[in-house]
């Protein structure tokens, strides 16, 4: 004979208002919301916490250790924030802030929040070609660089008739590494060695100049 099981289920407002002590393992149900919270013997049904994590005050109590005050139900993003200290920078605060701004003032931010315009090399006010390099050209992109929202900088395109073992262009302040680094590349199909100074200089190190990649390049300044 089958054994049935059932669970104690009261609506919300019945187990806030009863606050009843559920014995260890015990499963309690609000029916009109399906949350759950397990007894363990001593702490009343307001005490304990839901076993799942929909209700994001619980979560940052557990988590971060503090206090929120009198938790009447799930509280507001912006109700939340107001007592963690989460504050605007400047104005005051009209309502839920952009996750970007969250994590900025929890510390938590890359270094922007956008991709910056890709710089090619050869344009105005741009990096120049060095040593007889030069875009190998169609279908390849054109040489550049650019730095990412993490502060990553990426080389891309591919160049050729320079001379091996001589720098391509110099990335300008702010785009270079803190040591020598030195990276695998397709050069004519064969291997390649692309080679960056801590000034600067993107240095084609091994390969043949009849075209040399820079696609897939990138570093941490």
């Amino acid at each position: 004979m089958a054994t049935e099981i059932q669970l104690r289920r009261d609506t919300k407002t019945n187990w806030t208002t009863n606050n009843p002590i559920l014995a260890l393992g015990e499963k309690g149900i609000e029916s009109d919301t399906n949350k759950e919270k397990n007894g363990n013997g001593v702490t009343p049904w307001n005490g304990l916490p839901y076993c799942n994590d929909n209700n994001f005050t619980d979560a940052l109590k557990a988590v971060l250790s503090v206090t929120l005050g009198t938790n009447t139900g799930d509280e507001t993003a912006t109700t939340i924030k107001s007592k963690l200290n989460i504050t605007t920078l400047s104005g005051s605060n009209s309502g839920d802030e952009t996750n970007a701004t969250i994590l900025n003032k929890l510390g938590f931010t890359p270094a922007s929040t956008t991709i910056e315009t890709r710089t090619l090399i050869g344009g105005n006010g741009s990096p120049a070609f060095l040593n007889s390099w030069v875009n190998y050209g169609t279908p390849n992109r054109n040489a550049g660089y650019y730095k990412d929202q993490f502060g990553i900088v990426h080389l891309e395109g591919c160049v050729k008739s320079g001379t091996i073992g001589t720098a391509i262009f110099t990335l300008p302040s702010g785009y270079t590494p803190t040591a020598y680094l030195i990276f695998p590349t397709v050069s004519n199909s064969l291997f390649g060695q692309i080679s960056i100074d801590t000034s600067g200089n993107v240095i084609a190190s091994v390969g043949n100049n009849a075209s040399i990649s820079l696609d897939g390049i990138s570093f941490r300044i």
